[in-house]
């Protein structure tokens, strides 16, 4: 039995050197860290002043202690989002590259950095090579099994590679870690869609906000035979957002084309490519075109 006390010792003094690498002893930087974890998650990929935030205060823990290598991960992950989803400027994936680097050099061994590269590794400049963020965000996981995020990146890795069910696993494990994850439901949803399950495709995205996700639930509704329906959520859509943007107008598109009306059809392919072309995130607009 001091046989096995010993053993056990020796575990979590290493676990506590693993902790003091990756976290750090300024409450003050803890707490920004803290406050921009929370706006990043709740912003998602859909509200961009608010990773703008998440940036500010992720920037002012790493001020507070420069060694601080979660605030750095962290960093890295909400450049990233910034250049797949918003601006395909290199300036945000330099910026991402060097926070995710600082906080490996830090801790090699955090999962929240790994995960960061495997992100930052996927992007259109990079090719989207999906054999190399998947290794990245695996390690994640062996390193930290319960980290949610790298879940829901794998996850979504895989349904944009057809590797359904492996997307379905990973992303029903991120939802049974966080139940109130925003991220894993509509992509499950997304997941029925692609494997023709409109009925389950249907129910996922109308149990969601009533303003979220209308361009994929349109989408959904025109191959249940329900245009009418269709076109009602992508204009409420414009009336939540104000703007057309590239996805909702590549979905605009779809329906058009689906119901005879070609030329509204290329007007609305036309504004998608010269409004979305050289983002990452365009892939999926590209799709619907």
């Amino acid at each position: 039995s001091n046989h096995i006390i010993e053993k056990l010792k020796i575990a979590i003094t290493k676990k506590e050197n693993s902790l003091s690498k990756s976290y750090t002893e300024n409450i003050d930087a803890y707490d920004h860290y803290l406050r921009g974890h929370y706006l990043f998650r709740k912003a998602g990929a859909s509200n961009q002043n608010m990773i703008d935030s998440a940036i500010v205060l992720f920037e002012k823990a790493i001020s507070l202690d420069p060694k601080f290598a979660l605030a750095y991960a962290e960093l890295g992950k909400a450049y990233t989002t910034l250049f797949f989803i918003y601006d395909p400027d290199s300036k945000w994936e330099t910026k991402a590259y060097v926070a995710i680097e600082k906080a490996l050099s830090f801790d090699p061994s955090l999962a929240d950095a790994h995960l960061a590269k495997g992100n930052l590794s996927w992007t259109l400049s990079s090719g989207f090579p999906h054999e190399k963020a998947i290794k990245e965000l695996k390690h994640a996981i062996e390193l930290n099994p319960n980290s949610v995020e790298a879940h829901e990146s794998l996850g979504s890795v895989y349904f944009h590679i057809g590797l359904l069910d492996k997307a379905l696993y990973h992303l029903r494990v991120a939802l049974t870690l966080d139940p109130a994850s925003r991220f894993s439901r509509p992509r499950i949803a997304r997941v029925h869609w692609y494997q023709q399950k409109f009925d389950s495709a249907l129910q996922g995205f109308s149990a969601l906000q009533p303003s979220d996700w209308l361009r994929e639930h349109a989408i959904v509704l025109m191959n249940l035979g329900r245009t009418d329906d269709a076109f009602k959520a992508l204009d409420k859509l414009s009336t939540v957002n104000q703007i057309l943007d590239y996805d909702q107008a590549a979905a605009y598109a779809v329906l058009y084309a689906a119901t005879g009306r070609k030329k509204e059809a290329e007007e609305k392919i036309k504004f998608a490519m010269e409004h979305g072309e050289g983002v990452s995130h365009f892939h999926h607009a590209e799709h619907l075109i």
